[in-house]
């Protein structure tokens, strides 16, 4: 029962995700932003919900929201050992952002 309530929870979270996808090509950003929150909220284990998020605030250049997802989906990441290029993609996120702070201020 338990392990079906898990199946159907992080069944939920994708079809999350895939709204915050879809919200996200159409640059409905805080839509993408409330589907990836719900998604993160039903699955805590998939970090590319946090990164997609990350990558939202990235777009909106709000750096100091992206940064903190992607240390979150890093530290997530390595506690969940997820795959490498998840945590890269994390870091290089965080990176893009640290830039983009750099040079506007």
């Amino acid at each position: 029962d338990e392990e079906k309530e898990i199946r159907e929870r992080k069944a939920q979270a994708q079809k999350e995700k895939e709204a915050g996808n879809a919200a996200y090509k159409k640059k409905e950003f805080d839509t993408a932003i409330q589907h990836y929150s719900k998604a993160i909220e039903l699955d805590d284990e998939d970090i590319s919900f946090l990164t997609n998020r990350a990558a939202v605030y990235l777009e909106m250049a709000e750096y100091e929201d992206c940064i903190k997802d992607c240390d979150k989906a890093v530290e997530r990441g390595r506690e969940l050992r997820s795959d490498y290029k998840m945590v890269a993609r994390a870091l290089t996120r965080k990176g893009t952002a640290l830039v983009k702070m750099a040079k506007t201020s």
